[in-house]
């Protein structure tokens, strides 16, 4: 239990660092967005070894690596855009991903993230 809740603790601030480092940087400020991501790769490099004394082992790192990227599919957009200070549900039109969630109806977006949120959360609980 302890190692679940201290995993994802990790992953989500990892998260939204990430997505303060894109705001930061895409709106001029890109001492701080840089000094974030060098903290949020550290921490994500390090924190599988970080962990290993509460009791994660090596079997569990693909759970741990899935656990991060359905919550990254799940909360970096809502992250970023409350950094940037958009509108919660404003979607960009650069990337591909940016335009294969466009495609998605808002209340599918929401649906989408929701039943990502919660199987991203869950991993930990399951295989830690």
């Amino acid at each position: 239990m302890i190692l679940g809740l201290v995993a994802l603790s990790i992953i989500l601030i990892a998260l939204c660092a990430e997505a303060c480092t894109d705001a930061f940087n895409d709106k001029g400020k890109k001492s701080l967005g840089h000094n974030i991501k060098i903290i949020e790769k550290v921490v994500l490099v390090m924190s599988p070894f970080m962990l290993m004394p509460l009791g994660l082992e090596p079997r569990h790192f693909l759970a741990y690596g899935l656990s991060y990227l359905l919550l990254r599919m799940s909360t970096f957009d809502l992250f970023y855009n409350v950094a940037k200070n958009n509108k919660l549900s404003y979607v960009g039109t650069v990337g591909w991903w940016d335009r294969t969630i466009a495609s998605i109806p808002p209340w599918g977006r929401w649906i989408y993230r929701t039943v990502l949120g919660i199987a991203g959360l869950g991993i930990p609980f399951s295989f830690f």
